[in-house]
C-alpha cells in the first residue's frame, strides 16, 4: 500500500501497532539474550548498507482550487519527471497509474503488476525513494521520503542524520517549486 507502514506476515490483514509492537519486543528481547542491544543493531545495519531517514510530508490545498493545484502538480511530476532530487540522479520513475517503471539510465521500460493508483516514485541512484500522491479523503498532496547516505560509522551518527534531514528539506522543496 502506497502509505507506507509494516505488515507482519500475513495473518493480519492490516498494518497493526499491536503486532508491530510485539515484533519490537521480540527483537529486543533477541538482542538482550545475545548481549546486545536495538540500538546496536541498528547500527550494524547502518555501516552494512547505510543510514535511511523516513518522513512524511503532506501540503493541504483547500478548496476546489486546491484540488486543481493537486491535479496539476501530480500532471507536471509526471509529464516532465526530475532528473536530480537533492543533488542525487533519478535512475528510475514508476507510475502507478499506468502501471510502468522507467529506468532513465537504459530507457528499459516494465510493467508494474500491481492496481493502478494516482502514485508517482522517484528512485534515486544511491537507492533512496520518493513517492508522491494525492490524498484519497483529504484536500492533501503527500511526499513520503525513504532517503539514503552512506554510513561510517555510529560516531557519525547525529551528523548522518541531520544531512538526511536537510535532503528532505531541499528534495520537498525541489518538487514543490517544479510542480508549480
Amino acid at each position: 500500500e502506497e502509505s507506507y507502514g509494516y505488515l507482519v506476515g500475513e495473518f493480519v490483514r492490516d498494518k497493526d501497532a499491536a503486532l508491530s509492537a510485539v515484533q519490537f519486543a521480540e527483537i529486543a528481547a533477541y538482542t538482550e539474550a545475545n548481549g546486545s542491544s536495538i540500538w546496536n543493531m541498528l547500527m550494524e545495519l547502518y555501516e552494512a548498507h547505510g543510514c535511511f531517514q523516513e518522513e512524511l510530508v503532506s501540503i493541504t490545498l483547500k478548496g476546489l482550487e486546491g484540488v486543481q493545484q493537486i491535479k496539476n502538480m501530480m500532471n507536471t511530476l509526471r509529464n516532465t519527471p526530475p532528473l536530480s532530487l537533492g543533488g542525487v540522479k533519478v535512475s528510475e520513475v514508476s507510475d502507478y497509474q499506468i502501471n510502468r517503471n522507467v529506468n532513465l539510465e537504459t530507457e528499459l521500460e516494465r510493467t508494474i503488476d500491481l492496481p493502478k493508483s494516482d502514485v508517482l516514485q522517484f528512485i534515486l541512484s544511491d537507492g533512496s525513494k520518493i513517492s508522491v500522491r494525492p490524498s484519497g479523503t483529504e484536500p492533501k498532496i503527500k511526499f513520503y521520503f525513504s532517503l539514503r547516505q552512506e554510513f561510517a560509522s555510529r560516531e557519525d551518527y547525529d551528523f548522518t542524520a541531520s544531512l538526511l534531514n536537510a535532503r528532505i528539506h531541499r528534495i520537498k522543496e525541489e518538487l514543490l517549486q517544479r510542480a508549480q
